[in-house]
């Protein structure tokens, strides 16, 4: 009896399709791994420009790149915001300042001024009396 007559031809059928799909799922998954492939090349070089673009910000942030470095300009700018602020509060007190100094004057003006006209009242009383 020879191999073929004692398989079935069902069976041969049977195992002739299993083996067209296991050809096919073959090449179906060698076209997704080369397009998995295509994508991790793909992403390894858009991570080296990611890593290139990282090192540039932190030259720039951290070494200056050929100025100051921003953290120390950052701090530049809080100092001169802080110095800013002084300064407002310092011309609002010298403002308030200014104003009573004003109305003290004038008190003092007003003042001087009764004073003067006081006796020259009392001289003109005393002269037509």
């Amino acid at each position: 009896m020879a191999l073929n007559e004692s398989l079935s031809p069902k069976l041969i059928d049977t195992i002739i399709r299993g083996l067209d799909e296991a050809r096919s799922s073959n090449q179906s998954l060698q076209k997704q791994v080369q397009a998995l492939e295509l994508s991790v090349s793909e992403l390894k070089g858009d991570m080296r420009g990611v890593c290139k673009d990282v090192n540039q910000l932190v030259m720039i942030i951290r070494d200056g790149n050929g100025k100051e470095p921003l953290v120390t300009r950052m701090v530049k700018v809080e100092d001169k915001a802080s110095e800013f602020d002084k300064y407002v509060l310092d011309n609002q007190i010298a403002k308030t300042e200014n104003v009573k100094g004003k109305w003290a004057l004038k008190i003092a003006v007003i003042g001087g001024i009764f004073g003067a006209l006081t006796p020259i009242g009392l001289a003109l009383f005393e002269f037509l009396k």
